[in-house]
């Protein structure tokens, strides 16, 4: 069974790199095989700036000997909430929610196993 770990970032980036240093360094160390966010268009740009384009994150997979093709945190792994096809900066009105909610289902779909 494959280990996914599932994030909601918001302006706080560093809330995936913490939470992967402390399950990989816990006395029954964790690591997963499919890392997924969920977030905004202003949370991608943060995790693109301060996680990936700064290096923090390939620094961390150095540190923790992960080898980050297998462990891969990009594009591809960020789901951004929409609205009608627009990534949203926050998540502001009730329309704004309902199409966050539409987004985790899907998320969940590749994240729970069925």
């Amino acid at each position: 069974m494959k280990r996914i770990l599932a994030f909601v970032s918001g302006m706080s980036p560093a809330i995936i790199t913490e939470t992967i240093y402390a399950l990989a360094t816990s006395s029954e160390p964790w690591i997963a095989d499919e890392i997924y966010v969920l977030t905004t268009k202003t949370g991608k740009n943060k995790i693109q700036q301060e996680l990936l384009d700064s290096g923090v994150y390939a620094k961390l997979c150095q540190q923790l000997d992960i080898d980050c093709k297998n462990y891969k945190l990009n594009a591809k792994n960020i789901e951004v909430v929409c609205n009608m096809g627009v990534e949203l900066d926050d998540i502001r009105t009730k329309e704004d929610n309902d199409n966050f909610v539409i987004i985790k289902q899907k998320f969940e779909e590749k994240t729970i196993p069925s």
